[in-house]
């Protein structure tokens, strides 16, 4: 996978694993400045800031990318986007009301 380096220092998933969830931030952050686009480090990244108890940055992930996958006519995985974002962020109304919105549609 992209993501993935060559030892287990440099393999995000690994670090995390650990517990090292600082450690695959910084790697997974670097990561995504070689390749801003790859929907799988953004996900990395933000089940990483769970881990270092970065609520609101992996919100913002997920709900980032819920409205990428909404504009691409994925419903499905703009809804399981913005449910791990409500998981996060029960409080954030704009998000629960998005995601009832997108729940009816």
């Amino acid at each position: 996978m992209a993501f993935l380096g060559r030892g287990k220092k440099e393999d995000p998933l690994e670090l995390m694993r650990q517990g090292k969830f600082k450690q695959a931030v910084k790697l997974l952050e670097e990561k995504l400045k070689q390749n801003p686009h790859e929907f799988s480090l953004k996900v990395r990244l933000a089940e990483a800031y769970e881990g270092d108890k970065r609520k609101g940055d992996a919100a913002q992930i997920y709900m980032k990318e819920a409205e990428v996958r909404l504009a691409a006519g994925e419903l499905s995985d703009a809804v399981a986007m913005l449910k791990k974002a409500v998981r996060l962020t029960p409080e954030n109304q704009f998000l629960v009301e998005r995601l009832a919105q997108l729940e009816r549609a």
